[in-house]
């Protein structure tokens, strides 16, 4: 009995959500765009992977980020697939930014610096907060900041992940050097797979949280 007593109850609650939306606006879907930056470079230079995004609610522009390996040295003996290594060359970042001012329509980009010791490791988190002003109180009348973190591995040695946190004041145009977020550093317990996020809530308005 009460599983047909639920089953009234949900679509009961389908048909009123229908309803309610029938009159709404339905979102409509543009023409995929690529973002990346090396169209029909070769393996390994054409690879992007865990992709990020977020969007200065005050311009519209978008500010994305992913592993982008277009710097790294090419793959040798391509011609075996899964046979052949794909190196990463331990000063390389491969901390790729891209930014589009038309809503995606178009986009450019680049590769992040490495910091004092690190190189860029990928794994981007993006979010956007509030300007911290003159006074040192962060408020929206003093800009946007947007915030890139990443991991960031040891240079010359490629293990134990620490992360880096990048920013940017004029929404992904230029990029500050990055900051050492973490202090773990070995090769067994090491930092992977970041993620930050900005308060907006009053009682800490402006504070960046890493995970």
């Amino acid at each position: 009995m009460r599983k047909v007593l639920l089953l009234v109850l949900v679509a009961g609650l389908g048909l009123t959500l229908g309803a309610a939306r029938a009159g709404a606006a339905q979102p409509t879907v543009a023409a995929n765009v690529l973002v990346d930056q090396d169209h029909n470079l070769q393996f390994s230079d054409n690879k992007q992977n865990e992709p990020a995004i977020t969007r200065d609610p005050s311009t519209g522009v978008l500010i994305a980020g992913a592993n982008d390996q277009i710097q790294e040295p090419l793959c040798p003996g391509t011609t075996a697939p899964l046979a052949s290594p794909c190196p990463f060359d331990p000063s390389v970042s491969v901390n790729g930014y891209y930014r589009s001012t038309d809503g995606g329509q178009t986009w450019t980009g680049g590769i992040l610096p490495n910091g004092p010791g690190r190189t860029g490791g990928g794994d981007p988190s993006l979010d956007y907060g509030p300007a911290r002003c003159p006074g040192g109180a962060f408020k929206w009348a003093c800009g946007t900041v947007i915030y890139y973190g990443s991991l960031g591995d040891p240079f010359p040695e490629f293990a134990g992940e620490q992360v880096l946190i990048y920013h940017s004041l004029d929404d992904g145009a230029s990029w500050s050097s990055p900051a050492l977020a973490t202090s773990t550093d070995n090769k067994s317990n090491f930092d992977d797979h970041d993620w930050i996020a900005v308060d907006r809530s009053p009682a800490h308005f402006g504070r960046l949280y890493v995970f």
